[in-house]
């Protein structure tokens, strides 16, 4: 029986504007667990599940969105 190796990803992305002094700052005040993102719809990206099947060569095989 063949082996496939299913590569899973989802991920999505927005842009958010914050007031800092260096881009190190801006980068962790985003961080933070309690700072405001806008809604999902808002986002781009995969905003939903994606399967990558790849064979025992490393070749893409299958692509499946859901």
């Amino acid at each position: 029986m063949p082996v496939f190796v299913v590569n899973v990803r989802r991920s999505i992305e927005c842009d958010v504007r914050v007031e800092a002094d260096t881009p190190e700052q801006a980068a962790e005040q985003v961080n933070t667990t309690t700072f405001p993102l806008p809604p999902r719809e808002e986002w781009s990206g995969i905003k939903d599940w994606l399967y990558r099947v790849f064979d025992e060569d490393g070749t893409e095989v299958h692509e499946l969105e859901r």
